[in-house]
């Protein structure tokens, strides 16, 4: 079973008392360290207890397992699973519309933008008929963000985003907040909700306890602010 430790209480607890109106919550993949059902079914109980009609959206991360998270987070029957194929989903959040790519594939830590996300992307975005969108999607997509490679795509896939709508790109999985641009839009990796890895010079990773989120406000189809909260409690969880 997971731990739904102190790192996610704070940040429910600190943007509630922010004074501002949270319009999405968007959690960018690694619902679970290799999880069982169970464990999806209590995280998604425990954030919509929290979220309290916020609307919520995730997108897979490696560490996911599809076949599990449809059982534990759809409530799909076991028979009807669809074992690894990607979970896409878009849904209209207010004036924008939402667009999640499931790039990860279980097992594999790089991901993967092949032509058939490519061809979902654009059947996505005619969807949202001109609206403002909001990108997410696990796997980074800036070089340069330390050691940790971005996804790999050949050059249509940043040029679709920059004559798309697209607002702003949302990607986790480094566990390291970064801000880039990716086809000249705004490219935000969200800090882990769990751990950092830093990587010393004898070739170990040494992994802290240190936690956190971004607050995006969006005005006019714009990112006008982008706030990084993160938290180090100084405490080490091991090294490898």
């Amino acid at each position: 079973m997971i731990s739904l430790d102190f790192c996610l209480t704070h940040a429910f607890e600190e943007t509630a008392s922010c004074g501002e109106k949270i319009g999405l919550i968007a959690v960018t993949g690694d619902l679970c360290e290799d999880g069982e059902a169970e464990d999806y079914r209590v995280l998604r109980e425990y954030l919509e207890e929290r979220t309290k009609g916020i609307p919520l959206a995730v997108t897979l991360g490696n560490h996911d397992c599809k076949e599990n998270f449809r059982t534990g987070w759809l409530n799909e029957p076991a028979e009807g699973k669809k074992g690894d194929q990607p979970w896409h989903r878009a849904f209209p959040v207010e004036d924008f519309w939402v667009v999640s790519l499931d790039n990860a594939v279980h097992g594999d830590s790089n991901g993967r933008i092949t032509p058939a996300h490519l061809e979902w992307l654009k059947q996505a975005f005619a969807a949202a008929a001109g609206r403002r969108i909001i990108l997410m999607t696990h796997h980074h997509m800036i070089p340069g963000q330390g050691p940790v490679p971005p996804v790999t795509y050949g050059e249509e896939f940043p040029e679709l985003i920059r004559t798309s709508p697209v607002a702003c790109v949302l990607c986790g999985h480094t566990h390291h907040n970064h801000e880039g641009l990716l086809g000249d839009k705004a490219c935000y990796t969200a800090d882990g909700m769990s751990f950092y890895g830093e990587n010393l010079q004898d070739g170990t990773v040494r992994f802290r306890e240190k936690f956190g989120y971004s607050l995006l406000k969006l005005e006019d189809g714009i990112v006008k602010e982008r706030l990084v909260r993160t938290f180090d409690t100084g405490r080490l969880l091991g090294k490898m």
